[in-house]
């Protein structure tokens, strides 16, 4: 749906399906946030500064995706009233930055357990190296920490 260099065109409503929003760094791939039904995705800063991409959103597995264009978007922000709260969606499409903290903050085991509080579908639904790239760890560790739990 998006890969780096590329400007977002276009806001996404997830039908059915997953998608992953991903950068790549020099050794690995950190996974920001994995997108389920009835979400809203896009690169927010990408679609509305209309500047170039750092990173990819890529479906997880098959999907069906509803988008509607930026330009589309403003013309029914101007058109009618009723349409203006697409701007309070658009604003508060954002994906929480105190995740990335808690990888230097919190152990393994803690991140781990905090996932399967959260967003236990993903354990079984996202492969084990990308839940392991959300959690900032390696999937050897992952695996170790899988182990000490069961």
């Amino acid at each position: 749906m998006l890969q780096p260099n590329f400007i977002s065109q276009a806001l996404t409503f997830i039908n059915n399906g997953s998608l992953r929003f991903y950068t790549k760094t020099e050794d690995t791939e950190l996974t920001f946030y994995f997108f389920t039904e009835q979400n809203w995705v896009a690169d927010i800063e990408s679609l509305l500064l209309q500047r170039p991409s750092k990173n990819y959103i890529e479906a997880a597995e098959n999907s069906e995706l509803l988008s509607i264009g930026l330009h589309d978007l403003h013309f029914l922000m101007d058109a009618d009233p009723c349409f203006r709260m697409l701007n309070a969606l658009m604003a508060n499409i954002t994906i929480s930055t105190s995740h990335i903290v808690t990888i230097n903050t919190k152990s393994p085991d803690e991140r781990y357990r905090e996932l399967l509080m959260k967003h236990p579908d993903w354990i079984n639904r996202f492969p084990q190296n990308h839940i392991a790239s959300y959690l900032g760890m390696t999937r050897e560790t992952l695996s170790r920490v899988r182990a000490r739990m069961s």
